[in-house]
């Protein structure tokens, strides 16, 4: 398995170690603005500007396809966690910020709004004194043995986040987890990364987080079939896209693919569900069955409480998942 970086409206995250090399770098706060709606109380939008500037850090490898700032529409639950990320701006960069977004937790309680991102203060991965992109290449070699860290806790599913020294030699030092997911997936990384030499480094000594995202259910040797909505799209009908869509189900799809992780033969499972104006969700409904009534409810209480982005009317969705035999 190769390491991706691949954040989009489209990413699978089952059964796949997705990795994200971000270096460390401070971004700028005029690189991030609300240009419409957010908090209502300008403390609690002060919190949520903030919180935005931090969070493109996170987003830095997204500026290796251009440098103009691009608009996301956001919307946050009252812990802060982003619960809609939607391009507003067309491109990859825009995709691939709205898809980081999603999985973030922002500041200044439950809102909606238009946020604007740069590429801030700290420039692209391929920018970063030292070489990113080698370092990129390096530790993708090693994405193999990353992912058998999945082992060490079979459900650990979301983002770890670990800070890291790469010398010019290629050693790795000052192993830490910045982000938990899983104590005993965590304590892995951090021994497997200590070990590592990476011959294939030839840059200065930097500092670097590394964040992965792990899908869970996996024990890393391929393990029972997952779920997969890769081999056909999604239809719709109404004001809504696809690609405003995708980011909100992106966001919980570890949870929705861990449901066929036990499921008893392949084949297409079709839901069908209407998004209100508000973005809630109504007239859940199976419309092309597995035969598993078990796995089709997991999956229908999943869709259940999503929020996607506000719109002028109603939109239809057909949504595919589509299942490996056993």
């Amino acid at each position: 398995m190769h390491a991706r970086i691949i954040y989009a409206s489209r990413m699978r995250l089952a059964a796949a170690l997705i990795v994200l090399i971000v270096p460390l770098a401070t971004a700028r706060a005029d690189e991030a603005a609300i240009v419409r709606g957010g908090p209502k109380a300008d403390a609690a939008k002060k919190d949520a500007t903030a919180s935005i500037a931090a969070a493109s850090r996170d987003l830095l490898p997204c500026w290796r396809r251009g440098t103009s700032p691009v608009e996301i529409a956001i919307t946050t639950d009252a812990g802060g966690a982003v619960t809609s990320s939607a391009a507003r701006t067309d491109g990859p960069v825009a995709q691939c910020v709205a898809g980081i977004l999603a999985v973030s937790t922002l500041r200044g309680g439950a809102w909606s709004g238009v946020v604007r991102v740069g590429p801030g203060g700290g420039g692209g991965g391929g920018d970063a004194p030292g070489g990113g992109d080698d370092v990129n290449a390096a530790l993708a070699a090693h994405s193999g043995e990353l992912k058998q860290c999945q082992k060490a806790d079979a459900r650990a599913a979301g983002v770890v986040q670990i800070d890291l020294r790469v010398h010019a030699d290629g050693t790795i030092t000052d192993v830490a987890v910045a982000t938990a997911l899983s104590p005993a997936l965590d304590a892995c990384l951090v021994k497997a990364l200590a070990k590592l030499k990476l011959d294939g480094y030839r840059g200065k000594e930097v500092r670097y987080r590394l964040g992965l995202q792990y899908a869970g259910g996996d024990d890393g040797g391929g393990g029972a079939p997952r779920a997969s909505s890769n081999a056909a799209t999604p239809t719709k009908r109404g004001p809504l896209d696809v690609d405003q869509m995708m980011p909100v189900i992106e966001a919980s799809r570890a949870g929705i693919d861990r449901c066929g992780q036990h499921v008893k033969k392949g084949g297409k499972l079709m839901i069908r569900f209407t998004i209100r104006k508000d973005g809630t969700v109504k007239n859940l409904a199976v419309t092309a069955s597995i035969g598993d009534p078990k796995v089709e409810q997991c999956v229908l209480d999943r869709f259940a409480p999503l929020k996607f982005p506000t719109a002028s009317d109603e939109t239809q969705v057909q949504f595919p998942l589509v299942y490996d035999a056993p």
